[in-house]
């Protein structure tokens, strides 16, 4: 299994995206804060980011879309959807996104997340729903 950052041009996206809809669809069901579709015109736009945990024969095991929040005194890496099947083969993907926002000069990485996963994501403490680690 790899971890892949899905180019942003058109027909890489237009490829990819039958894969990932029902998984971005699934995640964003819980929050009801955005769309499948407003998520993929963010990833077009390149204010996101969409990474695939992905199995050759198999197609993508697991789906992360992130982004960078600027702030004032620092950038931050948010992963807004981390989604998959059988987590404890593609969990250990987590620090290849650290890694990617290390060298976008994030300081901290957040992760917004369901209960329950500051259990499974090491490092990362709960602060109300959010999870976030220092970079």
């Amino acid at each position: 299994m790899a971890l892949v950052l899905v180019p942003v041009a058109a027909d890489r996206l237009d490829a990819m995206w039958p894969h990932v809809e029902g998984l971005i669809r699934k995640a964003l069901a819980r929050s009801g804060k955005d769309t499948p579709e407003e998520m993929r015109a963010a990833i077009a736009k390149k204010e996101r980011q969409l990474w695939l945990a992905w199995e050759r024969g198999v197609g993508a095991e697991a789906v992360a879309v992130t982004g960078i929040s600027e702030h004032a005194l620092m950038r931050v890496a948010v992963i807004y959807i981390c989604i998959g099947r059988q987590r404890e083969y593609w969990i250990e993907f987590l620090a290849k996104l650290e890694d990617w926002a290390r060298a976008e000069g994030c300081r901290r990485i957040e992760a917004l997340a369901r209960p329950g996963l500051e259990k499974v994501l090491k490092g990362y403490r709960k602060t109300h729903v959010m999870l976030e680690k220092a970079l």
